[in-house]
Parts: structure tokens; sequence; C-alpha cells
């Protein structure tokens, strides 16, 4: 850290752990089993509770992968998540297409452009809660949007079929892509 970076509550909260782990470790052989698991408990309970204070207050910045780990975090984000698409689209992150198809860049663009006021989604949350769960909607939609491309990209078979990758299984379950198979499979034996 440099001599500008000011020591953020996290840093000093985790000191102060460390301290308390260090104390734990060089008396564990004085304590019974019980009192340094019930000690290592209240550590590992504080230490959840300055994680998530640091993401509130913005003094730690947790990736996507972060917050997915963390099942209080991901409550959070995901509870957001959800009443930030119930908001802009009426769907839930959990249906079927979060929107329909072709719908995709104005759902974005009120993600993006979205600012929570009074009565609204995320309103008097954490930024990086709200910018989590907006990532949960981004990554719900990219998911979407991926699934749709395999089924409509072109594909082509060796038997000289072209077509989408939707209809592979009913091209390969085709009389004449068999006998292709079938005359292939003779002629290499």
């Amino acid at each position: 850290m440099s001599e500008q970076d000011p020591i953020t509550n996290t840093e000093i909260t985790q000191v102060q752990l460390d301290t308390l782990m260090g104390i734990f470790e060089d008396y564990k052989g004085n304590l019974t089993e019980g009192d340094y698991l019930r000690g290592m408990n209240a550590l590992c309970s504080l230490h959840k509770i300055k994680t998530r204070q640091a993401l509130l207050t913005g003094d730690t910045w947790m990736t996507h992968a972060d917050v997915c780990n963390d099942d209080d975090v991901f409550d959070d984000v995901n509870e957001i998540a959800e009443e930030l698409a119930f908001e802009l689209c009426g769907a839930s992150i959990d249906d079927e297409r979060i929107v329909p198809s072709g719908q995709e860049t104005s759902l974005l663009s009120s993600l993006v452009n979205y600012r929570p006021t009074e009565g609204t989604a995320g309103h008097g949350v954490s930024p990086h809660i709200l910018h989590h769960a907006q990532q949960f909607i981004y990554c719900r939609m990219f998911n979407d949007m991926f699934e749709e491309l395999e089924t409509v990209r072109p594909a082509v078979c060796e038997c000289g079929w072209r077509g989408t990758q939707g209809n592979w299984d009913r091209h390969t379950n085709n009389v004449r892509h068999r006998r292709w198979v079938d005359r292939t499979t003779a002629m290499e034996e």
C-alpha cells in the first residue's frame, strides 16, 4: 500500500481479527477443545460480518464469483436482482427466458441507465449490491441469448445437409442421413 492509500476500516478490523487468531493459536494448549472451537467459531462469524460490512460500505470489492460463494451476500444480491428484473421487464431471473427474443436491447438499455429512486428496486441499497444484482441479470440474459444462438447457428453435415443447429437431432434421425452413414460405414470396412 502506498503512503497515500488510506487504511480502511476493513483492513483495521482484519488486523484485529488476525491478532485474536494468533492469541487463540498461542494459547490453544491451555484451552479446552470446546473453548478453542467456540473462540474460532466466533472469529469466523466476525470475519463474515466484516466481509459483509466491507461490501455494504464500499471498503472492498467482490467479484461475481466471490458473491456466488458467499451465501449471505448471494441472497441479498439475488433478492435485489429479482426485484429489479420484475420492475424492468415483469419477469423473474428464474423464468425460462427473462425477456422475449428481440427485447434484450431494451432491457440492457434499462439496466445500464437504471437509477433507483424511492420506492423502486435497489433504493437505499449499497451501490455494490445493486451492481452485482445487475450483473446477475446480465449473466442470465447472456445465457438466454447464447442458448438461442446455439439453436439458430448454422450447421453442416458431412452428408451434405445444411441447416440450423436446432434441427441437428432431427437431421441425424432422417432416413437420408442414416443411409449416408450406412454407405460410409460400409465403404470404410
